[in-house]
């Protein structure tokens, strides 16, 4: 409910925040503590399985609309468009692939196929300076990319893309932001996934990156969480922002992360 109302989705499959249910069933199913009854599991299994086939059947064929960008491998605003149609968007390709990720992390069977070309995809959009672009390299920089990169990182990290040039220099130019860039662009409506991806890429990433990363990013949430780092219930009113209280409960994943409290996704390995 917190993350499907109509302000920040396109559809009821939205590319961008339809991902979140597969990555809290794959949690379930990762962390045995959480859900040990058989019959359960079984039957969280069955969904994720079937919410990975719909994102799956959502990748984008042939290059379609992509600034600057052969868009094949992407999603677009629904995982519910037909392949060949709509735009493709690194905003939604991001969300999609740690979705499925996380599913594989779980146990669930998800296509090689589709993670190789979502993340080439992710690859292409790399642009010149190292943001990765809304729906390509020519996007210009009102759809901000804070967190687009973060995820973008995080999957290529993960698919052995560390020692390409995309990912260095994706890498330098996120090292050179702060996690509050995106309130810049489009009324700030993409900075939950700057504090989602963001927190997220830095626990993986660890090192003094992720220290000082936390530092910053825990200042914006220290009225609206408890010690544990869930939410209060209090209304997040930091900035004059199309990020609406409902959102704080996306925003706080990347601290939930650190804490553990959500463990899948948690690892370094392909």
């Amino acid at each position: 409910r917190n993350v499907g109302s109509p302000d920040f989705t396109r559809s009821s499959r939205s590319a961008f925040t339809a991902p979140f249910a597969p990555i809290f069933l794959a949690e379930l199913l990762h962390d045995k503590e959480k859900l040990a009854d058989p019959a359960l599991r079984t039957k969280a299994m069955e969904i994720l399985q079937r919410a990975v086939a719909l994102i799956e059947a959502g990748q984008k064929e042939g290059i379609g609309e992509a600034h600057g960008t052969d868009g094949s491998g992407a999603w677009g605003y629904s995982i519910a468009e037909g392949k060949n149609e709509g735009r493709r968007k690194a905003q939604g390709a991001v969300c999609c692939l740690i979705a499925l990720l996380a599913a594989r992390d779980a146990g669930a069977k998800v296509s090689e196929a589709a993670l190789t070309k979502g993340t080439d995809y992710l690859v292409r959009c790399v642009g010149p300076t190292g943001e990765v672009g809304y729906q390509g390299t020519a996007t210009d920089g009102k759809y901000a990319g804070y967190g687009r990169t973060a995820g973008a990182l995080y999957v290529m990290k993960r698919m052995g893309k560390e020692k390409s040039a995309e990912y260095q220099r994706a890498l330098k130019w996120l090292d050179a932001q702060k996690v509050d860039k995106d309130y810049e662009a489009h009324a700030g409506a993409f900075q939950a996934w700057g504090f989602v991806w963001g927190g997220l890429f830095h626990i993986v990433r660890g090192g003094s990156a992720k220290t000082k990363y936390f530092s910053y990013a825990d200042t914006f949430f220290k009225d609206v969480v408890k010690p544990d780092g869930t939410w209060n219930g209090k209304e997040w009113l930091f900035k004059e922002t199309t990020l609406n209280p409902a959102m704080t409960n996306l925003s706080l994943l990347g601290g939930l992360f650190r804490k553990e409290h959500i463990k899948v996704l948690m690892t370094n390995e392909k």
